[in-house]
């Protein structure tokens, strides 16, 4: 039995060929999956659970197939941190923290989204700081919802001129970072996502299995049978 791991899809309606292709995943491999962990960034933007539409609820229906017999489980990313206890519901994810430890073949993998692994990205990392604040959520969550809309807008926008003008290197994983965060958990590989360049990568004693982000034509997904393998899934 196999185990997949995806990330970044990055769903939205205006976007319906990525959309399709990670329906294809969900009603193709996914069912004859042993598990399947999605590490954050399933929608493009998620502002809470009372703001769905159409497209949002296909989305979920289609992953609560699958789960109603495969155990499958969401770690939130940066897109949509604030999803709670109806997106579970909704969806049949088991939600997880910021990360996670997980022992397949008698080997442990930590897993996370991937952006506290960015430790050079200063702004983010204290952007992160205060939305994840459980305070700034409730707050958040009792604006109107054409507000929390109008923000999720531009701080979107803020968003893609803060990585043209960083540095690219700013943008990936911090090796030495990632070592610690690795040894702090007693492990040697770790996989995660958000920075969109999938591959396997040696750091030291950690392997680090990246996966990649989704487009029309699919996206990079790492499945566990005996060794890990990245593939992509069209």
């Amino acid at each position: 039995m196999t185990t997949y791991f995806l990330s970044d899809c990055h769903l939205q309606a205006e976007k319906p060929d990525t959309a399709e292709s990670f329906i294809r995943f969900w009603r193709g491999p996914a069912r004859d999956a042993s598990s399947i962990y999605v590490l954050g960034d399933l929608f493009n933007v998620w502002m809470g659970d009372d703001i769905q539409c159409e497209f949002t609820q296909l989305i979920l229906k289609e992953i609560k197939t699958v789960a109603s017999t495969v155990p499958c489980y969401f770690m939130p990313g940066n897109r949509d941190f604030l999803v709670g206890k109806q997106f579970a519901h909704d969806s049949g994810l088991a939600l997880l923290g910021d990360y996670y430890v997980l022992t397949l073949n008698q080997r442990k993998y930590l897993l996370t989204h991937g952006d506290l692994l960015c430790s050079d990205d200063k702004p983010y990392q204290r952007y992160r700081k205060i939305v994840r604040h459980q305070w700034f959520q409730k707050l958040f969550l009792c604006l109107p919802q054409k507000k929390r809309i109008q923000i999720a807008h531009n701080m979107r926008q803020k968003s893609i001129a803060h990585q043209k003008k960083a540095c690219k290197n700013t943008l990936q994983a911090n090796s030495q970072t990632t070592q610690a965060i690795c040894q702090r958990f007693g492990v040697e590989h770790i996989i995660y996502g958000h920075v969109h360049t999938p591959k396997i990568v040696q750091n030291g004693s950690v392997t680090e299995y990246i996966l990649g982000d989704w487009h029309a034509n699919g996206g990079m997904i790492l499945k566990i049978d005996q060794e890990p393998e990245l593939f992509h899934f069209n």
